[in-house]
C-alpha cells in the first residue's frame, strides 16, 4: 500500500463474492502495527473474500481482494457406490493432525476390517474398501458399518454389500 506516514490502522472487509458485498467486519480500527487478525464469525467450509483497507488521515486504501477458505469440521460422509459391489469410497475430513482408526464392523460388532490406524494429516482423506476381510476373503452379502475415531471424537456410517 505504501503508507508509512499518517497511518491510523486496519480494516477488515469481508464478502462471500469477489467483486460485491463487502463490509467492515472489524468492531475497532486495527492498531497500525497488528500483523493478525482473527474472523471468530467465520464459518467452516465457506469460502470468504477479503480485503485490508489501511486507514490513514486522507482516507482508506483497500487491497485487491484474497481467498480464504475456513475448513470444515470434523465429518465422515457416506460411502458410494452403496450398495457396493464389491468396491466402495470412504471419505472423511480432520480438522487437524491427529491419530485416526477407520474400520469396518459386521451387525455382530465384530471387527471386519481395519482400513486406517495411523496419524494423519488435516484435511479430506478418500479411500477405497475393495470387501475383503482382514484375512483378505472376501466378507458376504449383508450391513456393515464403518466407524471412524479421531482424538475423542467418533462417527458411524452404515453400509450395504450385495453381491
Amino acid at each position: 500500500i505504501g503508507l508509512s506516514e499518517g497511518l491510523e490502522g486496519f480494516n477488515i472487509h469481508r464478502s462471500v463474492a469477489r467483486s460485491s458485498g463487502y463490509k467492515v467486519i472489524n468492531d475497532e480500527l486495527l492498531e497500525p502495527a497488528a500483523r493478525e487478525y482473527t474472523d471468530a464469525s467465520a464459518e467452516p467450509g465457506v469460502t470468504y473474500w477479503y480485503k485490508l483497507g489501511a486507514v490513514a488521515v486522507d482516507g482508506e486504501y483497500v487491497s485487491v481482494p484474497f481467498r480464504v477458505t475456513i475448513g470444515a469440521r470434523f465429518a465422515l460422509h457416506q460411502n458410494y457406490p452403496n450398495p457396493l459391489n464389491p468396491r466402495t469410497t470412504l471419505s472423511f475430513y480432520l480438522p487437524v493432525k491427529q491419530w485416526v482408526t477407520l474400520a469396518l464392523y459386521d451387525v455382530a460388532g465384530r471387527t471386519v476390517r481395519t482400513l486406517v490406524a495411523r496419524n494423519m494429516a488435516a484435511g479430506s482423506h478418500t479411500l477405497e474398501w475393495d470387501s475383503l476381510d482382514d484375512d483378505g476373503g472376501r466378507v458376504a452379502s449383508g450391513v456393515y458399518f464403518y466407524r471412524l475415531t479421531a482424538g475423542k471424537r467418533t462417527l458411524s456410517r452404515k453400509l450395504v454389500v450385495l453381491k
